[in-house]
This record gives C-alpha cells, sequence and structure tokens, in this order.
C-alpha cells in the first residue's frame, strides 16, 4: 500500500496545479490551517422569514441563497481565492467526491503492486 500511496503521490504532484480542488482547496487549506492557523476568509449571511439571501465577494461578485418557503437562511461562500463566491459546502462536497476517487485509485495501484 506504501508504494501505491507513494506512486500515486508522485502522478499527483506531476499534474500540479491541477486539479485545482486539490491544490487550491484541500492542500492549501491544509497548510493554512497547520501551519499557520488560518482558514480562507468566508461570508456569511443569513436571513430568518425570507425566502433569499445574498452577499458580496472581495472581487464584486454576489452570492445568493433561495428557498421556495419563508424561513431561516444561511449562506456561507468563499470571499477571496480560486472559489470565490461559491457555497462553502458545495467546494467541500467536490473534495470529498475528489479524495473518493484519488482513494479508489490507490487501492486499483495497490492491487497491481
Amino acid at each position: 500500500m506504501g508504494l501505491a500511496v507513494e506512486k500515486r503521490w508522485q502522478q499527483i504532484s506531476s499534474t500540479k496545479p491541477e486539479p485545482s480542488i486539490f491544490w487550491n482547496f484541500i492542500e492549501d487549506e491544509r497548510n493554512s490551517i497547520l501551519k499557520e492557523y488560518r482558514f480562507m476568509p468566508t461570508r456569511y449571511a443569513s436571513g430568518s422569514g425570507v425566502t433569499s439571501i445574498s452577499t458580496s465577494t472581495a472581487d464584486g461578485k454576489v452570492a445568493t441563497a433561495t428557498s421556495d418557503k419563508p424561513g431561516e437562511i444561511e449562506l456561507h461562500v468563499f470571499y477571496d481565492g480560486p472559489f470565490t463566491g461559491r457555497p462553502l459546502i458545495e467546494v467541500a462536497a467536490e473534495a470529498i467526491a475528489w479524495w473518493k476517487a484519488y482513494l479508489g485509485v490507490v487501492d486499483d495501484l495497490a492491487k497491481q503492486i
């Protein structure tokens, strides 16, 4: 398994800066939290009894969350960086899907070694 992990790491390292979800979110967020004790800048908005809320980002993008009926709405988006304006939950789901695929490749490599 160790050989498979190392081989896959070499493969992914050779494609930097792609895939962006790894290098610009997973790796950057890991390093900023573990080494610099900081989190990516985010913007938060909430509303009660509303069907829509919006917030703006550093580059002037506007992110909006909507609901079919009035109620509590929360919106967490990236304020700055490569995922500006995208909801945090959406980027996290993309990262989880990427990890599942990545680990599947590692498992396949381990079976070949």
